[in-house]
């Protein structure tokens, strides 16, 4: 793929993102949260500390919007964009043209993970709820944004329309939960809910935070994720016919 078909379809997701109010919405929720954040939970503590302190939970807080909420938004503005042009017939148009379907779902997917890497420095920028060092966060980033793929390829996939595709969100709120679940879990049970794309990642972020070994966290955040979007890839492709 060349980079002038790229800018084309760059183009292309712009001027559908810019028509639907929804998709720009969740564009800019991980920049609004991030802001929000650096705001609310500073006036909590000070607020409510003598009650209850936050401050042991900052490291669950901040992986859970910065690296497990943000894949999740970016794949869902993807996969209801996938969702369009399957419901329309594009992709399926896409076998009489130059642009091979195979090659069109790497652009597809590579987005939403630029996009995540991206709104994961933002967020955690705007947030300060931690301070983790910029290189030190670029791999877990990227490993933990190949889960966007993986909540586009789920809509795209198993809903019919975009009614659907949200209703399929809520179900999809079980890939949040397990990260919460696993923060009060002692180990080794948090372990079981490795089967869970988003366990590995705020488990290494954890990690990273205490200045503890993460490399075996990370290594199984992108090795868990990789394989779900393997098999969400040609589960999709099958879809199609």
């Amino acid at each position: 793929m060349n980079m002038h078909m790229v800018a084309a379809l760059a183009g292309v997701d712009r001027r559908n993102i810019n028509r639907d109010s929804l998709l720009r919405f969740f564009l800019f929720f991980p920049f609004l949260m991030g802001l929000l954040m650096r705001w609310l939970l500073p006036t909590a503590q000070r607020l409510y500390g003598d009650q209850f302190d936050l401050t042991p939970y900052t490291p669950l807080i901040a992986s859970m919007f910065a690296l497990i909420i943000t894949p999740g938004l970016a794949g869902t503005i993807i996969g209801l964009l996938l969702l369009d042009e399957k419901d329309a017939g594009t992709l399926l148009a896409l076998r009489v043209t130059p642009l091979s379907l195979r090659d069109y779902l790497v652009y597809r997917l590579a987005v939403p993970v630029a996009i995540s890497v991206a709104a994961t420095y933002i967020m955690l920028w705007l947030a300060e709820l931690i301070t983790v060092s910029a290189v030190e966060l670029a791999p877990l980033a990227l490993a933990a944004a190949l889960a966007a793929p993986l909540y586009a390829l789920i809509l795209a996939t198993f809903a019919h329309n975009k009614v659907q595709g949200l209703a399929l969100m809520k179900g999809m709120g079980i890939f949040f939960l397990a990260p919460i679940v696993a923060w009060f879990t002692p180990e080794p049970w948090q372990w079981l809910l490795g089967v869970m794309p988003t366990y590995w990642p705020a488990k290494a972020f954890w990690q990273m935070a205490a200045g503890e070994s993460y490399w075996p966290a990370l290594a199984m955040t992108a090795v868990v994720a990789a394989a779900y979007v393997w098999l969400m890839t040609r589960r999709f492709e099958r879809s199609l016919g």
